[in-house]
């Protein structure tokens, strides 16, 4: 509290002493909120983490089927899954083993999560993007077969890779594929990839056996180049 001295007409007003110990609990509270208005920032910034925060449940449920989550492999071809369909599977981080061909795949956001994937299926699909498959370092067997990407660059982080498979996709550049030194087999058909394309990769990655198809305009059929890389 404060009191009124009055002398010689002036009124003055004695200072109010806060202790010590209430400032410094203060500035403690003051410090404590500030920090958590960060933290909350932070957070709401950092989907992706929240969402691996997440409780994961023990089953999921996939078009009416539930699997548990901490399966290891998985087969969900041929269902006509579509994108949503997949969601769900941001829960399985046990996955070693995934099949997803034969659907109606646009968008495998989802699996970026799932990094200790080693074989993965996504033939027959409608993925156009292949940039989620670029956080997943154990892949040893991947099956793109069927599908309009056009871009191999996501692939070059996947220096595990054994087995690949393109074909009937819109590729027109095997570059990124140089990287690839684990590589042992790769199996491609186009009809936008050339020869030399192929010599250039076969001389980057001299260890992979390279199955090579391409369908020309003058043949009905096609054309097997098995002399470029016979033994």
């Amino acid at each position: 509290m404060s009191s009124k001295k009055q002398k010689k007409g002036v009124v003055e007003h004695d200072v109010v002493e806060i202790p010590i110990k209430f400032a410094v609990i203060f500035a403690i509270i003051v410090i404590a909120a500030i920090a958590g208005i960060i933290f909350m920032v932070l957070r709401s910034n950092n989907p992706q983490k929240n969402a691996e925060q997440d409780e994961i449940p023990e089953y999921i449920t996939i078009k009416g089927e539930e699997y548990k989550t901490d399966l290891t492999e998985l087969d969900l071809s041929k269902l006509q899954l579509k994108t949503e369909h997949i969601e769900p599977l941001k829960y399985m981080t046990s996955l070693e083993r995934l099949w997803l061909d034969s659907n109606n795949i646009a968008d495998i956001s989802v699996l970026s999560r799932l990094t200790n994937l080693k074989i993965l299926d996504l033939n027959n699909n409608r993925i156009t993007d292949l940039s989620p498959l670029g956080t997943l370092p154990d892949l040893e067997e991947l099956f793109l077969t069927e599908n309009p990407f056009d871009d191999l660059s996501p692939l070059s982080r996947l220096t595990s890779l054994t087995q690949l498979w393109l074909g009937d996709n819109k590729i027109s550049d095997l570059s990124p594929l140089y990287a690839l030194d684990a590589l042992e087999l790769l199996e491609l058909w186009s009809d936008e990839i050339d020869h030399e394309q192929i010599t250039a990769l076969q001389a980057a990655l001299p260890d992979c056996e390279i199955a090579f198809v391409t369908f020309g305009l003058d043949d009905p059929y096609y054309s097997h180049d098995q002399d470029l890389f016979d033994d």
